[in-house]
């Protein structure tokens, strides 16, 4: 901004109006970090127990690069909770929470759903014969059966 003459103000007058919308409010605050930077800092927040969710906000980097500096480093990665690891400390199989049309959960395995399998084999049969799924569809509805969560 230039406050000389030909802006038509002096300097011990009153400073120029500025419209609003150019006005600095926000400060951008740039930090650059090296990569031993960040493998540094990601191992000394991880082995003091954060997430590598809470290491990446903390750093301003991604998850993705949290976890390959912490690869690089060879450490190893922790379960996301203790409930999903065996008795020997091992992550354990996990499952979905909602099992897929046709399954049940039993003890955090599919089972087959012996109800809702009669109409997966039906959908299979309809599917072999060439039908489309909207067709498959259509004819499940005018037989009144229902989806799990759905009224059609």
């Amino acid at each position: 901004m230039n406050l000389g003459k030909s802006t038509g103000c002096s300097i011990d007058g009153p400073p120029p109006t500025v419209d609003k919308k150019y006005q600095l409010r926000d400060f951008i605050l740039v930090w650059n970090i090296s990569k031993t930077g960040i493998s540094r800092k990601s191992r000394q927040l991880y082995a003091g127990g954060y997430s590598i969710q809470a290491i990446a906000q903390k750093l301003g980097i991604s998850r993705w690069q949290v976890r390959e500096a912490l690869k690089k480093e060879k450490i190893p990665l922790r379960s996301q909770s203790e409930s999903q690891r065996d008795a020997r400390g091992r992550p354990k199989d996990l499952s979905s929470k909602c099992a897929p049309y046709g399954y049940c959960l039993v003890n955090g395995k599919p089972e087959i759903h012996p109800a809702e399998w009669v109409v997966v084999r039906r959908i299979e049969q309809m599917w072999r014969l060439g039908m489309s799924g909207r067709a498959i569809a259509q004819e499940l509805n005018i037989q009144k059966v229902r989806p799990r969560t759905a009224k059609k």
